[in-house]
């Protein structure tokens, strides 16, 4: 089979991706998270939904931009409209009003005499007149295909012919512009709770922090003053977050799970959303655990200084002491330990005794054995000089 095309396609449809995202970038630095098409006879018509924090985490996941722009545009972030100063994270949407539920989905049939005609006979088949004289489409209408299903129903009616031939369609267009459903970005732009306007949805705020801690491993070959400079907005995304919040600013213990968090009260909908998944993997990247070309690189870079403890304690796991300046977790259900101080390296506790290596990447056929869980590689022990 020839691939060669398929590989053309592809790169030309990358470079046609990464141009179009560049292209979106808003005025106040932020970028647009969705273009929407229609296709006209003979056109192509581009129109682009509101800003939206799903927009800004693809682009920081995309690679597109640069380490120095990724913070930039994390930076922007901040400053922008998704902020929530008082819970310090983010919206989904910039918070907007949207009419009361009796105000909704009102019809003009000024400029229809197929609508007035209707309204006029009580005839239900498109729009349908309350008791107040508002009048608004049928209920059991669905989409444009459904609105077209009954014009062309009507047609075939010798007193409605001429009218829907006439009207057809200015009463699509305006059924469109009532609903906008190609617009349509479901409950977070329709209602006020339940990850709807004014609410941070702990799973998308979740998900930047991935972005920004992607940022951060993209950024280990950069000069140390941008690789600063995303660490920092990396750990200020992650104080508006989960444990680093206490329970009277979240609402609810910080360390559970919560969809959403309404703009006038605590954090709501407990449950295993996926926040789980997303906090499972910004603590890997945390603990610097990277895996390459099967090896296992360790480098702790986004570790806080006040993570590396000032005492020893005991741990119930190892049922031992840890020493000042020790870190336990584990991997592939390996016991780690991450030691503060002296030259980099890591000691590999086997079954047949203890094997150093210098530098802070496990090879290939320890880290086989550590992926294989077959009990060769009893512990890891890894020294971090982190001046």
């Amino acid at each position: 089979i020839e691939c060669k095309p398929l590989v053309e396609l592809l790169k030309n449809m990358e470079s046609w991706l990464a141009s179009t995202i560049r292209a979106g970038r808003r005025e106040d630095g932020t970028y647009d998270g969705y273009n929407l098409v229609r296709f006209p006879k003979g056109q192509v018509e581009v129109s682009r939904l509101p800003l939206m924090l799903e927009g800004q985490v693809a682009v920081l996941s995309a690679g597109v931009l640069d380490s120095g722009a990724s913070a930039t545009l994390l930076e922007a972030i901040f400053d922008s409209a998704l902020y929530r100063a008082d819970h310090d994270t983010f919206l989904l949407y910039p918070i907007k009003s949207i009419e009361d539920f009796l105000s909704k989905g009102r019809v003009d049939v000024q400029n229809s005499a197929l609508l007035q005609q209707l309204v006029e006979v009580d005839n239900h088949q498109l729009v349908v007149q309350d008791h107040a004289g508002v009048v608004r489409f049928a209920p059991d209408l669905v989409n444009r295909r459904g609105v077209m299903e009954v014009l062309n129903h009507l047609a075939q009616d010798g007193r409605w012919t001429k009218l829907v031939e006439q009207d057809r369609q200015h009463v699509v267009d305006l059924y469109e512009s009532v609903f906008d459903h190609h617009a349509f970005t479901g409950r977070s732009g329709g209602m006020y709770g339940y990850e709807g306007i004014g609410c941070t949805y702990w799973h998308m705020v979740a998900k930047l922090l991935v972005a920004a801690g992607e940022c951060v491993q993209d950024a280990q070959n950069e000069p140390a003053q941008v690789r600063e400079r995303l660490c920092g907005l990396y750990h200020r995304v992650r104080d508006g977050l989960g444990f680093r919040r206490s329970p009277h600013q979240f609402g609810a213990y910080p360390i559970d799970a919560y969809s959403h968090t309404p703009g006038d009260r605590g954090a709501q909908q407990p449950g295993m959303t996926g926040q789980v998944k997303e906090e499972l993997l910004t603590r890997r990247m945390e603990l610097g655990v990277r895996f390459c070309n099967g090896e296992v690189h360790f480098k702790p870079s986004l570790m806080r200084d006040d993570e590396w403890p000032a005492s020893s304690r005991f741990n119930h796991m190892l049922q031992r002491e840890l020493l000042t300046g020790e870190v336990f977790f584990q991997l592939c259900g390996v016991p780690v330990i991450y030691v503060q101080g002296g030259s980099a390296k890591i000691e590999v506790q086997t079954a047949e005794g203890v094997k150093e290596i210098l530098g802070g990447i496990l090879p290939k056929e320890s880290a086989a054995h550590l992926f294989a869980r077959d009990g060769l590689v009893k512990s890891l022990r890894i020294s971090h000089n982190l001046t």
